[in-house]
């Protein structure tokens, strides 16, 4: 009676019993007990599993914004947003991740947001008339520059601040060549006699930064990186056109480039995301999920929470009396693909949230640790 199937293959196949090795040394092989075979499956299932964990612990769970701190906003639902063209016809934000950079209006609970205040010098906006990704307020193929802030003041002179050479352009800017432009320069321009003059120096060489006007005629600079396109400002500086002045009010807890920024109705200054330098990084592709709030009364900017979705190259604008709705942006994360990599999801930053962030559980990656103990990241 054949017991097994080990029996039943020797009856059948004398070689499976015995099998000549090199040397002339015969050896009788045993067929694998089901418990030998469980075990084995055991070990190969668990060393997989090791692996992933141990590739989770290197390169992060998550492929999106961690939560290391509270959100400060809540993701907003598609209904309460209704994006227009130019003819009038709604634009579906949620099939077409270009809908908002299309878009002429944008209707957040039936109010209609407002456009961008700096104007354009060279003819209509091409497609978009909020987006500061595609609509280039300035034309600086003319002046020579890029990655330069420009703010409309109260007397109509446009302010320029920052940014780098541009290469292959007619350099226009007075008082400058390529050859010996620095970042920390700035320059008004004249719409109405079409002339430039030089303004007082920043105090930081910056490109990629902000440049938002305030109640009171002043300009905050904020964010930006140095000419050599690191993310380390975190240096904020107001210009005075009334004493023609920069000066220091304050400092940011992350640098931040192509970040957004708000000027809410209650006088605070909201500074949301952006892109920052790998130490200071909390989200993929060495973005910054944080929210900060600033009071100009007494000049400390303050963490108030994070997105649900890291972004640069976004737009922020004011809502009610302390709210904040950010729109758009997009992430390094998908470059192959335009469609995924521009984020389709809105987030609504409230006003009440005023005091500092809390942390919450987060459970680090073997990368997290090694940037907190010798400030390197391996993995990125």
């Amino acid at each position: 009676m054949v017991r097994n199937f080990g029996e039943l293959r020797s009856s059948l196949d004398p070689q499976f019993a015995s099998r000549r090795l090199y040397g002339g040394k015969t050896v009788k092989t045993r067929p694998l007990k089901p418990i030998t075979m469980v075990v084995w499956a055991l070990s190969i299932v668990t060393t997989l599993l090791v692996l992933r964990v141990v590739g989770w612990m290197l390169f992060g769970i998550d492929q999106g914004t961690p939560q290391l701190i509270e959100y400060a906003t809540e993701v907003v639902d598609s209904d309460r947003l209704r994006l227009l063209a130019a003819d009038g016809s709604r634009l579906n934000s949620e099939d077409d991740s270009y809908a908002f950079y299309d878009a002429q209006k944008i209707f957040f609970d039936n109010e209609l947001l407002p456009k961008a205040h700096t104007p354009v010098l060279d003819g209509p906006p091409p497609q978009a008339a909020f987006s500061s990704f595609k609509w280039c307020p300035f034309d600086e193929r003319q002046i020579g520059i890029d990655w330069y802030a420009v703010t409309k003041l109260k007397d109509g002179r446009l302010f320029i601040s920052g940014g780098e050479p541009r290469q292959g352009s007619i350099w226009r800017v007075p008082g400058d060549t390529k050859e010996t432009f620095k970042s920390n320069r700035t320059f008004f321009y004249d719409p109405a006699t079409g002339s430039y003059s030089k303004g007082p120096n920043l105090l930081q060489p910056r490109t990629g930064h902000s440049a938002t006007l305030l109640e009171d005629g002043r300009v905050l600079i904020a964010g930006g990186g140095s000419p050599l396109l690191t993310c380390n400002i975190r240096e904020i500086e107001i210009f005075d056109p009334k004493c023609n002045k920069v000066s220091l009010v304050g400092v940011m807890n992350k640098p931040r480039a192509s970040h957004g920024v708000a000027l809410l109705h209650n006088g605070k200054i909201l500074f949301v995301s952006g892109r920052t330098s790998n130490e200071f990084s909390d989200a993929e592709e060495s973005l910054t999920s944080t929210v900060e709030l600033l009071d100009l009364n007494t000049s400390t900017c303050t963490i108030v929470g994070q997105l649900h979705q890291a972004r640069e190259y976004l737009e922020v604008f004011p809502v009610g009396s302390s709210d904040a709705l950010v729109l758009s942006g997009s992430t390094d994360a998908f470059r192959d693909d335009p469609k995924d990599s521009h984020i389709l999801k809105a987030e609504l930053y409230k006003g009440t949230r005023t005091g500092k962030a809390e942390s919450v559980f987060h459970t680090p990656s073997l990368d997290e640790l090694f940037n907190r103990l010798i400030g390197t990241r391996f993995f990125r």
